[in-house]
């Protein structure tokens, strides 16, 4: 049913850029699945770091943003499931998956790091690598905080993990399958962008109709379009 529904919702858009429908589906249709765990509230996902909010010093390392240190502090103060992020973010190399993107929230190798004797130990709950701890919602969580930039990527694989690909791709628009939506009182509008030209398109399903011969065409000069609002 969720698949006929955005099927439809697509038709009707009729959006120019290819996508452009998917980053509005992701939060009406991820509640779709009923199996899903309990995720955070959106008022709950982080935004931008407030400057009033007292946070512990960022620690004097080179590579150490204060935006990423304050978005560790916020995060690890605000949801449970990011205890001990501030930690990891000084003592080991943070990185999760999602679908196709790799995100390194810091660097891959810092001498500052913990030595690979440490590593050696038993790994309490706290050392289980992020990307196995978090669930797909919280890593797109991370993906705001510290990658902004891939909102929009992170988003797409959300959908396709959770939904399928089917929902990231436009179904293909047919004057066939827009035809059956027709009806005397529901015209059929082509709203044009640059090069496109549906004409060649519409002449050859009217003669598949076999409705040639009614077909008319009015052309509408430009300053005759007030006379048509």
């Amino acid at each position: 049913m969720v698949q006929n529904v955005h099927h439809v919702l697509s038709l009707d858009m009729l959006e120019e850029e290819e996508g452009a429908l998917d980053s509005e589906s992701v939060v009406p249709t991820s509640k779709v699945r009923s199996d899903a765990p309990s995720e955070p509230s959106r008022d709950e996902v982080i935004g931008e770091p407030g400057l009033d909010q007292e946070r512990p010093a960022k620690p004097e390392i080179p590579w150490l943003e204060e935006h990423t240190w304050f978005m560790c502090c916020d995060l690890e103060e605000t949801l449970p499931c990011f205890a001990e992020i501030q930690k990891d973010m000084l003592s080991e190399h943070i990185f999760i998956t999602l679908g196709q993107l790799d995100i390194r929230v810091n660097p891959e190798s810092w001498e500052g790091y913990e030595s690979a004797e440490d590593e050696m130990k038993p790994k309490e709950p706290e050392s289980i690598p992020w990307d196995t701890r978090l669930t797909v919602f919280q890593k797109l969580i991370v993906v705001k905080c510290f990658m902004e930039e891939k909102v929009v990527s992170a988003l797409t694989e959300f959908v396709i993990e959770n939904l399928g690909k089917q929902f990231i791709e436009n179904p293909p628009v047919d004057l066939a399958t827009l035809y059956q939506d027709m009806s005397p009182s529901t015209p059929l509008v082509f709203i044009l962008s640059t090069g496109s030209d549906p004409m060649g398109a519409f002449q050859r399903f009217a003669k598949e109709r076999g409705y040639s011969e009614r077909m008319r065409l009015t052309i509408i000069k430009r300053d005759e379009l007030r006379l048509h609002e």
